[in-house]
């Protein structure tokens, strides 16, 4: 998938682990991998790969990607 991270928030589980939320074109994904905290910003075009867990979307894999286009990419419905 494709699309522009719009917002991102840092969350904390009520054991401490931590984890970011990344609003990107819309939809709503958790990132775990602490390897990608810091590493983006809002506004940033992105890649990713996603995994469906229940009703939650965990981003497994993504980078920055300077040749997305919001017209077009990162609209597909990741619940289809």
């Amino acid at each position: 998938m494709k699309g522009i991270i719009e917002r991102i928030d840092l969350n904390y589980l009520s054991d401490g682990r931590s984890y970011l939320t990344m609003q990107i074109s819309g939809n709503k994904y958790s990132v775990w991998d602490k390897k990608y905290f810091g590493a983006f910003s809002e506004g940033t075009p992105v890649k990713f790969k996603f995994k469906k867990s229940g009703k939650y979307l965990n981003i497994s894999e993504i980078e920055e990607d300077p040749d997305c286009n919001p017209e077009n990419d990162g609209k597909k419905n990741p619940f289809n």
